[in-house]
């Protein structure tokens, strides 16, 4: 049993991304709107970004750094997705 990496498309990195980004500002003890205000991006824009298309609009490269830095990570750590499948061999 292997595993083997999984493409996707823009959209769905661009989700995957933005559920790190969350995931990482929740366990650092913040919510959206401690978020927006401390990184300045307005409260709507981390709202669509991290719950409205799921992708469709992805996060910017200044929002992810933003994000990263009050998190306590990097940008690349969030940036850093990988989806995998096992093999069925």
């Amino acid at each position: 049993m292997g595993i083997s990496v999984v493409s996707m498309d823009s959209t769905e990195y661009a989700a995957a991304v933005a559920d790190k980004a969350r995931t990482a500002l929740e366990s650092a003890g913040e919510n959206i709107h401690s978020a927006a205000r401390k990184t300045g991006i307005p409260r709507t824009t981390l709202d669509r970004k991290f719950n409205a298309g799921k992708g469709i609009q992805a996060l910017t490269v200044r929002e992810l750094f933003d994000i990263a830095s009050l998190a306590g990570t990097t940008a690349h750590e969030l940036a850093e997705v990988y989806l995998v499948a096992e093999d069925a061999a």
